[in-house]
């Protein structure tokens, strides 16, 4: 507890955890004091290896539930979808209740889902499949909207940002002068744009696109095609980045024929990231002011 790195502390916590090293239970309780909301969430990874019955186990983490603060709650979801003991799935039952009447915080609603999952009981998953039936689409759209705006891990999102294999945010994208200029420099986005921005534009990248980063395609007058990426635009020209390396065409509008709307070359992320990885990266893009 007293090191001041949290990763050590948190490495330390998993490595006499795998070693079964000492009073787990103390050491459990030690680092839920832990300053550190990581470490405390490490903490409750404990919980299941201790020499406790499954229903003290789900009390605890009940109490947790009750009491706790969000990333304790959050920690606590994840541990009851991994027991898969009746008593857990009592709880996580009682909680898909609380979804389905609203009073679910949503912060938690995606925790929730993945713990269902994870568990894996099928009437857990019919519960599930009732209250995402019983919801219109544009609700379900909603109710994903508000949970994924908030609760996230900055530290889990900066890894989803820079190491993710199919988001590869970092090769269109740069922060703090690390990264690629093909696509808008994030380093203080999270000044610029609001969860609700953030969300709209990893999910529906069209919806909105930065100034001077749409992809266009122009046939001029006399036939010919070219597409790049719309860089500046005046009464009387264009300027259009082609090329690899990209170089800047002026292009005089009255030599242009047709052209389309400009569009991204972002891919939406919502099909490529999980709930989750959606919502940390939120809470890291946030951050960068």
């Amino acid at each position: 507890k007293g090191d001041p790195s949290v990763l050590v502390r948190t490495a330390s916590l998993r490595a006499l955890q795998a070693l079964k090293a000492g009073d787990m239970s103390a050491l459990m309780q030690v680092a839920l004091a832990d300053s550190e909301p990581v470490v405390r969430r490490a903490a409750l990874a404990l919980l299941p290896t201790l020499p406790i019955s499954a229903a003290a186990k789900s009390a605890h983490l009940s109490s947790i539930m009750r009491d706790g603060g969000q990333v304790e709650q959050q920690g606590a979801i994840e541990v009851l979808g991994g027991m898969k003991t009746v008593e857990s799935r009592k709880l996580l039952s009682s909680y898909l209740d609380d979804l389905a009447a609203g009073t679910l915080a949503p912060e938690l609603q995606i925790d929730l889902l993945d713990a269902v999952q994870t568990d894996g009981a099928p009437a857990l998953q019919r519960k599930l499949d009732a209250y995402q039936r019983a919801r219109q689409a544009d609700s379900m759209i909603k109710a994903f909207r508000d949970a994924a705006i908030t609760g996230g891990d900055a530290r889990r999102g900066q890894q989803v940002l820079s190491e993710h294999p199919l988001a590869e945010c970092t090769r269109c994208h740069a922060v703090r002068g690390r990264g690629s200029d093909v696509g808008p420099d994030l380093t203080r986005i999270g000044a610029a744009l609001t969860r609700e921005q953030l969300l709209e534009a990893l999910i529906e990248p069209n919806a909105r696109i930065a100034p001077g980063f749409g992809t266009v395609g122009i046939t001029l007058r006399n036939g010919d095609r070219i597409d790049g990426t719309l860089r500046s635009e005046t009464d009387s020209e264009v300027v259009v980045l082609v090329g690899t390396p990209a170089e800047p065409r002026r292009i005089a509008k009255s030599e242009i024929a047709e052209r389309t709307d400009p569009v991204s070359a972002m891919p939406p992320l919502g099909l490529l990231l999980k709930p989750r990885e959606v919502r940390d990266l939120i809470e890291f893009l946030s951050a960068l002011r």
